[in-house]
Formats: C-alpha cells, structure tokens, sequence
C-alpha cells in the first residue's frame, strides 16, 4: 500500500495487519494515526480521488471529489447529468443530505453549499475553516462540526444561530437523540448539547474521536482513537466498553448488533446491549469508512482497496477490487454504487458484478499534503521499534464551564497524556 504525501515522498507500507507481526504494519497505523492528528486529512491536495459517501436520491448518484466538484449522476447508466464547482474538495468524508428543494453539502473551501436537483446554486453560509463531515439537517436549522473546532447552527436562510466551542478539529457528523445533539472531537470528548446549543453532558476518552457518533435504541455508540468502542445512556454514563488495538472507526447500528472496524485489521461485530463480541472478521487493511447493511449482508470498504460483502454470520461472500480505497457503498434498486480514490465511481450489482464505472475529472490521484519533515518522521517510523507522538497542545481536554440548563453527569475521566507510545510491536497499550 502506497500512501502518497504532496511532497515528492511516497511512503510504501507492507500490510498484514490481523497479525501485527512486523513493524511495517505498526508504522502504517502510526502513520495514518499522525496523519489525523496534524490535521493532514484536511490538507489533501486536488485530484480526481473520491472519499466521500454517496447517496442515491430519485434516480441520480450525488458525490463529491477532491477534483472541487459536487456530481449528479444518473443511476441507471452512469452518464453526468451535472456538476457543481465549489473552491475546494466538496463533501471531503461527508455525504449529501436532502430536502425536498435543496441538497445541501459541504466543502474545503469552508462553506456549506445548498444547491436545486439542477444543480443550480441557491445557498451558502460560510464557516471560519475547512468543513469535512455530514451536516445534521432539522425543520429549524443546519447542525455541522469543523476544523476550526466549533459546531455551527445556521438557519435554513443562511443565519449563524450559534456555534459551540471545542478544543480541537471537529471530525464527526452530529446526531439527535430526542431533543440533545451528540457529537465527538478531536479534544477527545464526546458532547451532548441542546437545541440551543448549551452543553448537556460530555463524556472523555483517552484519545481523540474522528467519525461518526451513532444513535440506536436509546443509547450513544462511538469508537475512539483510544482503541475502545463505548456506549453511553442519554445521561453519558458509561454502560460498556468493546477494547481493541488500535483506532476505532465509524460504528453503524442494525437490529441489537453494532458493527465497526478497528485499525488493528479487524471488522467486527458487537452485541449492542452488553458489548459482548458476536464475530469478528480479519481485513488486510486498514478501516476507515462506514458499513452499509442490505437483506442479510454487510458492505464496507477497506484500505486493503477491496470492497467486501459479508453475511450476518461474519463469512466473506465476496469482495471486488479497485485501485484505491472504496468510500461508503450505497445500496438502490438492488444496486451497490461507491466512490473510490482511484478517480472513479462504481456500480455493482448485489453479486459483485460491475456494471458501470463514471471517471470524475481527472484520473490524478489527490495527495495528503503532509509537511516534509512530518513525512519524514513517518518514514522513521516503519524502522523504529518505538516512536514517541506527542500530542498538539490544543487538543487537550478543554475546561468545561456549565451552562444554566447543563446538568453535567458525564465521565471526565481525564485526557490524553501528552506522550502516547505507538509503536509497540504487539499493538496498542
């Protein structure tokens, strides 16, 4: 696996990942895990590469591309029905929600855009940095986290309502749960908020949460780069911890089980309501996207570049290659479409057929745009028995002050320690 940095460097990574067995593969979780925290997910360059989740609405395929391009696509044949230019990567991880007259998304350019279902443009607020995940759309406003660390409500006539402060990028899509907002950040702390945007309750890991918070029968489900999958109640009172060794990523939520990837190469599957392991199945990369569920079967990419297709059960019932990384599939009339980094969006059928592919732009692959003495230092790290990561100052736990309806009664266990060992041969600590 290849990961390219902007600068001229291209780090070259043997993965064999359910093993941990050599520290090639501990230097790539390394690597990956610094990428995060120097906030290189938001520095990538332009390129015809996908990382955003598609979404199938009425007929037509919408994504965004690092090309800068927000794309409508017809479902059937895989012909562009329109594009709509922003002033940086559109989308980034997020996908497009809908209303009945405006799709909205975001972009690196900092705005959140509302364009018609002609792809005419019709509304934009504008953020004081980079916007990289889903917004929260509700009949009263517009909910989504940024890189500047702050969670923005925007009127639907393009007012700032309020914005809630964190101490770090915030990389999570907010989700509602009766009438609280939940959300993670960099900081490391998970936030519930009202409507109104005053703090209801915080709950803190031991290191930073980048993808989604996910909502299911009542409680609050979300991994962190501590190794851990938590649930909470409404209340952010800890009910059970799922441990594994290394970052976990985008939980989803079907019927009582709760399925994620972790970054030790594992996909597993968790009993939602006492955390006990059901399954769990080894990948050859690493996981960074959502899984979609579909009659019976479970669909996620990998880093390994492979799209895989498993039963409930946990067995591979097939998988497909592309050249880069597949994003989240999205499933419609019996359809699976997804984006990947090689330049492309795919349509499979259920069996993994492909049917069509739609080239974006260009077929230059985008870069992260790591500095050259960080690409460097991750290139030391594929040689190095133990390197020390220390974490950027502000993203240390911020100092919460309540506010008049808050009624605190989540777990501030403490913060992440400012020196964290990564490279141990065996796996996280």
């Amino acid at each position: 696996m290849h990961y390219p940095t902007g600068k001229g460097v291209e780090i070259a990574v043997n993965v064999q990942i359910p093993q941990f067995q050599d520290l090639q593969t501990v230097g790539s979780v390394a690597y990956q895990k610094e990428v995060l925290k120097k906030d290189v997910l938001y520095n990538i360059g332009t390129g015809g590469s996908i990382l955003a989740k598609v979404v199938v609405y009425d007929g037509t395929v919408y994504f965004g591309c690092f090309d800068h391009n927000f794309y409508a696509v017809d479902a059937e044949t895989g012909k562009e029905m329109w594009r709509f230019a922003t002033k940086g990567p559109a989308c980034a991880r997020a996908e497009a929600v809908f209303t009945d007259q405006m799709i909205y998304f975001p972009s690196f350019d900092g705005n959140l855009y509302g364009v018609g279902f002609n792809g005419k443009g019709l509304f934009r607020f504008s953020a004081e940095d980079k916007i990289s995940y889903t917004p929260l759309v509700t009949e009263e406003a517009i909910y989504f986290g940024c890189k500047d660390g702050n969670l923005y409500a925007v009127s639907k006539d393009g007012r700032l309502l309020w914005k809630f402060p964190t101490k770090g990028p915030i990389m999570s899509e907010p989700k509602l749960l009766d009438d609280t907002i939940w959300f993670g950040s960099s900081d490391g702390n998970v936030y519930g908020i009202s409507l109104k945007g005053r703090l209801r309750h915080a709950f803190s890991t031991r290191d930073q949460i980048a993808g989604s918070v996910v909502t299911h029968k009542g409680r609050i489900y979300f991994g962190s780069f501590d190794g851990n999958l938590y649930c909470l109640n409404p209340d952010a009172k800890l009910l059970w911890t799922f441990a594994t060794n290394g970052p976990v990523y985008n939980p989803v939520a079907h019927d009582g089980v709760i399925y994620a990837g972790s970054w030790d190469g594992n996909f597993y599957a968790i009993d939602a309501e006492n955390g006990n392991l059901l399954w769990k199945f080894p990948l050859q990369g690493l996981y960074f996207t959502w899984a979609r569920i579909h009659e019976g079967r479970i669909y996620f990419g990998c880093w390994d570049n492979n799209l895989y297709c498993l039963d409930f059960k946990g067995k591979l019932v097939w998988k497909f290659a592309t050249n880069g990384q597949p994003t989240t599939p999205f499933i419609s009339s019996n359809k699976i479409y997804f984006g990947s980094y090689d330049c492309n969006l795919y349509c499979l059928s259920l069996h993994g057929r492909l049917l069509w592919k739609f080239p974006t732009s260009t077929s230059t692959y985008s870069t992260y745009g790591v500095e050259e003495a960080a690409a460097e230092q991750s290139i030391n790290v594929v040689w190095q028995p133990e390197t020390i990561a220390k974490t950027d100052e502000r993203y240390r736990g911020p100092k919460i002050e309540m506010q008049d309806e808050s009624a605190y009664t989540g777990g501030f266990s403490g913060y992440a320690s400012s020196e964290t060992r990564y490279m141990r041969k065996k796996g996280y600590r």
